[in-house]
């Protein structure tokens, strides 16, 4: 999932759209701009479809977060593992100088 950036990006643009759902409500409602009436059938299924895109924007945040530590914890594993034989190597050096 990490080889797809775009996949991420889009889910980012979904999770902007559904927080501008709620931001645009409550804007309306704390200056009182008057909003065109819908039945209240679409207006729950417009303010679901809003809440399931932030949870999926925050399950792919921990997803990436996830992901990130354990590459984080590779690459310092192999940096352990490559400073290590260096300094064997330098080690080896200074003992064929002595």
């Amino acid at each position: 999932m990490l080889n797809r950036p775009w996949l991420f990006a889009a889910i980012l643009v979904v999770q902007v759209a559904c927080a501008a759902v709620f931001l645009a409500e409550l804007v309306s409602m704390v200056l009182g701009v008057p909003a065109a009436p819908i039945p209240w059938q679409i207006h729950e299924m417009i303010e679901i479809g809003a809440a399931l895109g932030l949870i999926l924007g925050v399950l792919a945040g921990a997803f990436l977060l996830r992901a990130s530590l354990r590459r984080t914890r590779i690459a310092e594993e192999a940096l352990r593992a490559a400073s290590g034989e260096f300094m064997a190597l330098i080690d080896s050096r200074f003992t064929k100088w002595a």
